[in-house]
């Protein structure tokens, strides 16, 4: 399958970007503690036996902070998050037949996105 790794891998660049433009707003420190909890998450279900998509956890993560808190700014960073996206969907669903994994990694990467946006509208930066 695919490597996870472009789009956590943009996150982590962004945090970096954040980091080095924005240093007095912080947003940059809980862009990394989301992320950071976003990979701990990822590989937790190697060490407890959790039925959840870690590709759907960074997926659904990534693609709601695109999509929201960036408000399509990148359009490139989206679509490399939609083609992921396609390519998880046609493994997990319609090649190895699991669906609830699919499903439970994606509330969770949703559920994780949450308390970072309810952050930024609360500081209103998104």
């Amino acid at each position: 399958m695919i490597s996870i790794f472009f789009p956590y891998g943009i996150l982590i660049g962004e945090v970096i970007w954040l980091w080095n433009e924005e240093k007095e707003d912080h947003i940059y420190m809980f862009l990394f503690l989301e992320s950071l909890i976003v990979g701990i998450f990822f590989f937790i279900r190697y060490i407890i036996s959790i039925p959840f998509s870690g590709h759907a956890i960074i997926l659904f993560f990534y693609l709601f902070h695109q999509a929201i808190n960036n408000r399509f700014k990148h359009p490139l960073r989206f679509l490399i998050g939609i083609v992921v996206l396609i390519i998880t969907i046609i493994f997990k669903i319609f090649l190895w037949y699991d669906p609830v994994t699919f499903l439970l990694g994606a509330l969770l990467g949703i559920s994780l996105w949450v308390p970072g946006f309810l952050y930024r509208k609360k500081i209103n930066k998104v």
